[in-house]
């Protein structure tokens, strides 16, 4: 079946070549990306951009001026931080190195496509990117900050309010609101796409863009025995939609809480429905799952090849049907996983700033230049 399936899906690539050709889209057919999701009333431009990216590496944000989103969306990890879960109010130091503080809920999310997510965070509570933008500044565990108190000080820096003006259109600062912080974050925030993988290169008919190993992994996940592609599928490798894995919570860390604010069923423990991630760049940002709690991608392959949270003993009325077990040879498993690396492409990704408007400290590098 999975010989079949393989022979199938190579065969066509000749055909997907002259498809691309024909629509002037290098990721076709299988690979037809769905739009941006963007606020009419918040087209990016270039200023916005520009500004937008300021703000994600300046500390200014937090209320101690400590903390930017750069601090737990690092850029050489993924854009989410490397730990289990997150670290906020109070904590020091950026990326996998952030330690102390507030021990968050769940892992950070990486932002790599969040521009093409209907719904954001774990449980989706955050309609969009600007929506989202609004939650980690002013959340008291996270950077606590005042937004009448965070519009003062951006006026009061000489650089950001033309910054504003020139984005949003306004005079002498009047467009440094709350409002437009959260705006040009989400602009940004849109410039994070990954949609030149090695991968997208074999689906515009490249046959040379991916090595045997990463063809056979290709076909076991779209095959109906690992069903992976049931949830996770090409070209965005999610299905933005919201399902019960059956992940447990971690021993010795608090219970995964629900937020008031996500919808009913989502986040709050096992048997609760988490979004599904993207796994574009999956590589890039161990661990996994809402909680951190699978250190590998081989870890994850075992959870689902078990059968999810019911392969480990709970009790999980509604766990997705696709989630059953399924056997794979050391080898599959390889091949998955190195199918899964063929997936990264950091072709968009942003320098970070040397400097910013406020003059506080921008995160350092955690990767070699020449590793990033």
């Amino acid at each position: 079946m999975i010989r079949a399936r393989y022979l199938l899906f190579t065969a066509t690539i000749p055909a997907m070549a002259l498809l691309c050709s024909a629509s002037g889209n290098p990721t076709s057919r299988v690979n037809r990306w769905p739009a941006i999701v963007e606020r009419a009333d918040n087209p990016s431009t270039p200023a916005k951009v520009v500004l937008g990216r300021l703000l994600f590496f300046d500390p200014v944000l937090s209320n101690d001026n400590r903390t930017s989103c750069a601090h737990c969306h690092h850029p050489d990890l993924g854009f989410s931080d490397g730990l289990t879960r997150g670290r906020g109010y109070g904590a020091e130091g950026a990326g996998s190195r952030r330690h102390d503080g507030a021990l968050l809920a769940r892992r950070t999310s990486a932002l790599w496509n969040a521009a093409y997510s209907p719904r954001l965070y774990w449980d989706g509570r955050a309609k969009d990117l600007e929506d989202q933008a609004q939650f980690p500044i002013t959340t008291d565990d996270e950077m606590k900050e005042d937004p009448q108190t965070l519009v003062a000080e951006l006026k009061a820096l000489d650089e950001y309010p033309p910054l504003f003006d020139k984005a949003f259109g306004g005079a002498n600062g009047s467009a440094v609101t709350f409002r437009n912080v959260c705006n040009a974050l989400a602009a940004f925030e849109r410039t994070l796409v990954s949609r030149h993988s090695r991968y997208d290169r074999f689906m515009a008919g490249d046959p040379r863009a991916l090595n045997p190993s990463e063809r056979r992994g290709m076909a076991l996940f779209l095959s109906d025995r690992a069903r992976c592609s049931s949830c996770h599928i090409p070209p965005l490798f999610t299905n933005n939609e919201f399902r019960v894995t059956g992940v447990g919570d971690v021993e010795g860390l608090p219970p995964d809480p629900h937020k008031p604010t996500a919808a009913p069923g989502r986040g709050g423990g096992p048997n609760s429905a988490f979004r599904v991630p993207t796994l574009r760049n999956i590589a890039l940002h161990p661990p996994y799952m809402h909680n951190g709690s699978l250190k590998s991608l081989s870890d994850v392959l075992d959870f689902y090849s078990h059968g999810g949270g019911r392969g480990h003993g709970l009790t999980l009325p509604l766990q997705d049907p696709a989630i059953r077990p399924f056997k794979l040879t050391p080898g599959e498993k390889a091949d998955i996983i190195a199918f899964l690396g063929a997936l990264t492409d950091t072709s968009a990704m942003p320098s970070i700033p040397r400097s910013v408007p406020s003059g506080l400290d921008v995160v350092e590098p955690i990767r070699p230049a020449a590793a990033r």
